[in-house]
């Protein structure tokens, strides 16, 4: 019940820091609150597996900081606008992947075997995909004069909270055909 709260708690802070009339300063508390809430939600998972694999963490941490100022620095000096295409790969792709999630949802059929790791795969892409997405159109945003700095901030640290969490769901998957391979081995 608690994670249904965060979680409308968590779309009227993101409501709330887009307000472009409030003043800055209660829209980055807002930030704040949407960032604890976000934290809030993953932090028994990530405790857990601290706990049990905290390598897994680390390397997450590790790749998701250079995936992401990989992937901002594409889009930093790119020419102006020529990633902006990629918003419909981006919608495309995500369609067919809540399709594939409604489908096997409806039909009983379970992501295992290496499709799982497909289909993870293809969402972090779409994370990936985002960051250049979101950083171009921050970019073309400021240079029109939008200089919304919470709303700005807002979007890449949701992209990087996706980027990172799709790396650990991604890193937890190999973990467990390693761990898998290596009991059928034995």
């Amino acid at each position: 019940m608690w994670s249904v709260g965060i979680m409308i708690a968590m779309g009227y802070a993101m409501y709330k820091v887009s307000n472009v009339y409030d003043n800055e300063n209660n829209r980055m508390g807002w930030l704040w609150a949407l960032a604890f809430g976000m934290g809030y939600l993953v932090g028994p998972v990530m405790h857990q597996l601290a706990e049990f694999e905290p390598m897994i963490l680390i390397s997450a941490v590790g790749y998701t900081a250079i995936m992401f100022g990989s992937f901002s620095a594409v889009a930093l000096f790119s020419k102006r606008r020529s990633y902006l295409f990629v918003g419909g790969i981006i919608s495309s792709t995500l369609s067919c992947l809540f399709w594939y999630s409604t489908l096997s949802w409806m039909f009983g059929y379970r992501m295992g075997g290496d499709f799982g790791l497909v289909y993870l795969l293809t969402g972090l892409f779409v994370a990936c995909l985002y960051v250049i997405y979101d950083t171009q159109m921050i970019i073309e945003d400021a240079e029109r004069g939008n200089k919304d700095v919470p709303t700005h901030t807002m979007k890449l640290f949701m992209d990087m909270f996706d980027l990172f969490v799709k790396i650990v769901q991604i890193l937890i998957k190999l973990n467990e055909d390693k761990d898998r391979k290596k009991k059928r081995d034995d």
